[in-house]
């Protein structure tokens, strides 16, 4: 059984955890560019601090109330993949999973889908979240809302940055989200996996040890709150270290997408999160573009000679989830969705 201490020495109790690098987002631009595009180019990840409407204890708050939910309301919420009296496919719950190397519940909100326009919304992927509709919940799902906006409004302004530092407009990015896109807030309840009723005998050693093994982020931008709990390890220099919690910041790092319309100029970071023993939550924002945004294979330079073509977005990450991560196991069935249509 797991114990009541981090299973590590690199913790943030130990003294010697790497303190990310901090952008301050109500400074001017001219002193957040420089900083953020070196770190994004060196690291890969950093924290954001002081954000505009981000309140970390609210929301902690919020994420326990919701995974204190009664079984009978998560039942309702559970993917079809996971409960086939269920409709929804993609937004909704994911539970604690038998020899999953991710070890964790977590619920998937999406943007408002009637707020989208018909053309768009036909697409897969795009779906009301589930969410009880029992009065007393209420409270849960407007934080779940809000904070969903205030990661929204963010990752634009991060984006308007990162745009800047590239050398292009500051609006560069912003007809890949205006008024649509596939981006999601997540809470994730985690418990040692000792205090859990899942199997776990398939799994070795190292597997055991974590509760999200290695791995980088598939799509644009994540910016993650970690509510000050330890865990979060990222690669540097060949080594996975502790990344320090610092109060009411935002880590955030890019996605492979990002770095690959780059150039690979800008990193996206292996990292992962270790089973410290303890119960913990987290809350991870993934900024996606729309469904159907076609994102060029090279925006640094379009004219490169075999430079690959541009994709469609929606499909791509289709692919790559049902791919890397074992909670999509099933979707493409639950979905009806025939991997010969996924065309990028």
């Amino acid at each position: 059984m797991a114990s009541q201490e981090p299973l590590v020495a690199d913790s943030t109790k130990g003294g010697d955890a790497f303190e990310l690098p901090a952008v301050d987002m109500q400074a001017p631009d001219e002193e957040t560019v420089p900083q953020l595009m070196e770190m994004m180019t060196n690291l890969g990840f950093l924290h954001l601090r002081n954000v505009p409407g981000f309140d970390e204890k609210r929301h902690l708050e919020i994420c326990k109330a919701f995974h204190a939910l009664p079984k009978e309301a998560k039942t309702k919420l559970l993917l079809k993949s996971h409960n086939p009296a269920n409709s929804n496919i993609y937004r909704g719950l994911v539970p604690f999973l038998d020899n999953d190397a991710s070890h964790k519940e977590f619920y998937d909100m999406g943007g408002d889908v009637d707020a989208m326009s018909e053309n768009e919304r036909k697409f897969p992927l795009y779906e009301k979240t589930p969410f009880p509709e029992d009065e007393p919940y209420k409270y849960i799902l407007e934080g779940f809302q809000n904070h969903f906006n205030v990661m929204k409004s963010t990752g634009l302004k991060l984006l308007r940055l990162l745009a800047l530092g590239l050398g292009k407009d500051g609006d560069f990015f912003l007809p890949f989200f205006e008024n649509e896109c596939l981006s999601t807030m997540r809470s994730i309840h985690y418990l040692p996996r000792g205090k859990t009723e899942m199997k776990s005998d398939q799994l070795n050693e190292d597997d055991y040890a974590l509760c999200t093994p290695a791995h980088t982020d598939s799509g644009f931008v994540t910016l993650l709150t970690t509510f000050g709990y330890p865990g979060l390890q990222v690669l540097v220099d060949g080594e996975f270290k502790s990344i320090k919690p610092s109060p009411d910041c935002i880590v955030v790092n890019l996605g492979e997408v990002f770095q690959r319309i780059t150039n690979f100029k800008l990193k996206a970071t292996e990292h992962r999160v270790l089973d410290i023993g303890v119960e913990r939550y987290s809350s991870p924002f993934f900024m996606d573009p729309k469904y159907s945004a076609v994102i060029p294979s090279n925006i640094l330079n379009a004219e490169e000679e075999g430079v690959e073509p541009p994709i469609r977005y929606g499909p791509l990450l289709i692919r790559t989830m049902t791919a890397k991560f074992k909670e999509w196991e099933g979707f493409l069935e639950a979905a009806q969705i025939d991997p010969a249509h996924l065309e990028l």
